[in-house]
């Protein structure tokens, strides 16, 4: 499974479930997911190894 299905598929449960952290090990780093809601809109975090990261860090 590709980095981007993986992504892909932990945003689609953390936006499920609010405040849980979805995560996943990709190429030997844990990658979580967490949501949360900020002004009505669902806000996603990405950590990687526990320190926040951009979406696009992941993909490279």
């Amino acid at each position: 499974m590709s980095v981007e299905t993986t992504l892909k598929n932990l945003e689609i449960r953390a936006r499920r479930i609010i405040g849980v952290p979805c995560v996943a090990i990709i190429d030997n780093n844990r990658v979580e997911v967490i949501s949360s809601v900020f002004s009505g809109f669902i806000r996603l975090e990405y950590r990687k190894n526990g320190e926040v990261v951009s979406r696009s860090s992941l993909l490279t």
